[in-house]
């Protein structure tokens, strides 16, 4: 993986297998499931045995994000996004965080994403940290 060019073949890969097996994800009969723990097990085993990179984490979370959502769901949701949160920050803290606590807010969800923030704050670097507090800022202006 050293090589650029097979690094963006990864990445590419990955974002073809995140898009295909969303809403739906093969078990080990190889039926789909798009239960809650299923789609945990997804976000797992990509961090375990592949290199996501930020791109494809972001699409990940894009794509659990617009998926429907049912009042039964919402806490689902919200656990599995948290966890793609905790990989893609690893890869991207801004635009990570950003989406997150965007996320928190549209779902009456204030206080987790202030506690968000104030986290962010203590691992992110002093140009991170000024972005996500502009950024922060604009998300509080839109609520």
């Amino acid at each position: 993986m050293r090589d650029s060019s097979l690094r963006d073949i990864h990445e590419m890969l990955l974002m073809k297998y995140v898009t295909m097996t969303h809403g739906g994800v093969p078990d080990r009969e190889n039926r789909c499931t798009s239960d809650q723990q299923g789609r945990l097990d997804l976000v797992r085993h990509m961090a375990s045995a592949y290199l996501p990179t930020g791109r494809v984490w972001q699409k990940v979370f894009t794509l659990e994000m617009e998926e429907r959502e049912s009042g039964a769901d919402a806490e689902a949701k919200a656990k599995i996004l948290g966890e793609v949160f905790e990989m893609w920050r690893r890869k991207d803290g801004v635009d990570a965080t950003l989406a997150w606590v965007g996320w928190l807010m549209r779902n009456g969800k204030g206080r987790e994403a202030k506690e968000v923030i104030v986290r962010a704050r203590s691992w992110l670097g002093d140009g991170e940290r000024t972005e996500v507090e502009k950024g922060w800022t604009g998300i509080l202006n839109e609520a």
